[in-house]
């Protein structure tokens, strides 16, 4: 039960990482296009 935790938790951590990284990936490029057409 403690490795399927400790899986589980692994997973919902990269999961997390996953989608904070995509959404300022996101973010960012939407910074940059803005800052070019200025």
């Amino acid at each position: 039960m403690l490795t399927l935790h400790t899986i589980g938790w692994v997973w919902h951590q990269g999961l997390v990482q996953s989608t904070v990284g995509l959404v300022w990936m996101s973010e960012s490029g939407r910074i940059i296009n803005h800052a070019v057409e200025t």
